[in-house]
């Protein structure tokens, strides 16, 4: 069920759990620090205390998370990241390759992530190859195994989460 929908992200609730689907500014955006700083925190307000037993965050963030160089943006999302205790999925499955791509200018980067609260119970995660792929993301996926509800006779069930990104 829908928990909030805003311009740059959605919350829904499956079960157990909160899924957040979310999509931050480009470089070159107007105040995208700003923007990027507001989102976290809307988001982090509405999980912080929530009952939820686990938290996913996927989509698209704009921003390659790898490598040593810190900047203002990167301290931004990973404090956001702590204070939620998510952890990267292709961190959990050591898969980390390319998301975005712009064949003409020979660039590629990995933009796009999911992330969980509950990462005993993230069973799968891939970066797909389609042979149609008329964006310039490679659609990434991820399998979480969620509690249907908190009664301990609530049946579990498998959640795949498929990021399919169209900008």
């Amino acid at each position: 069920s829908l928990i909030h929908c805003d311009e740059r992200y959605v919350i829904i609730r499956v079960g157990t759990a909160a899924i957040v689907g979310l999509y931050l500014p480009c470089s070159g955006t107007n105040n995208r620090l700003v923007i990027i700083e507001d989102t976290l925190h809307d988001i982090e307000e509405y999980l912080r205390n929530s009952p939820f037993q686990a938290v996913i965050v996927g989509g698209d963030f704009n921003c390659d998370l790898s490598g040593n160089r810190q900047d203002t943006l990167k301290v931004t999302m990973q404090n956001f990241f702590d204070n939620l205790s998510l952890e990267r999925a292709d961190g959990l499955f050591n898969v980390r390759c390319p998301t975005y791509r712009h064949e003409t200018l020979g660039h590629s980067s990995q933009i796009d992530y999911f992330f969980t609260s509950d990462s005993a119970s993230m069973l799968e995660f891939e970066t797909l190859s389609p042979d149609s792929n008329f964006s310039d993301h490679f659609p990434i996926m991820c399998v979480q195994y969620i509690l249907k509800g908190l009664d301990s006779h609530d049946d579990s069930s498998y959640i795949k989460t498929i990021d399919v990104n169209s900008t």
